[in-house]
């Protein structure tokens, strides 16, 4: 058995402070991820690594961060960072 938190539990345990590069490969599981409630910890994530699993999942984790601030691209993975971050 392999122990395991949520990315809300992870946050409350740095206790403040910032996730500059989240890698998510959780085999299917981002859409659930992104239907919880990630605006509790998303303001908290400066760039943000995710392979999505199926049109199903990459669709819920893009809905959940088209209202926010966040640019994005495609290679295999899905990259985001928030808006002016990036050198252009």
């Amino acid at each position: 058995m392999v122990d395991s938190v949520t990315i809300t539990q992870l946050l409350e345990n740095l206790q403040g402070k910032k996730i500059d590069i989240l890698k998510l490969d959780v085999k299917g599981a981002e859409g659930e991820i992104f239907s919880a409630e990630p605006q509790r910890w998303l303001d908290r994530v400066g760039f943000l690594v995710i392979e999505t699993h199926g049109r199903q999942n990459t669709d819920i984790v893009l809905g959940a961060l088209q209202d926010n601030d966040w640019e994005w691209s495609r290679v295999r993975n899905l990259y985001f960072c928030k808006q002016g971050k990036t050198k252009k």
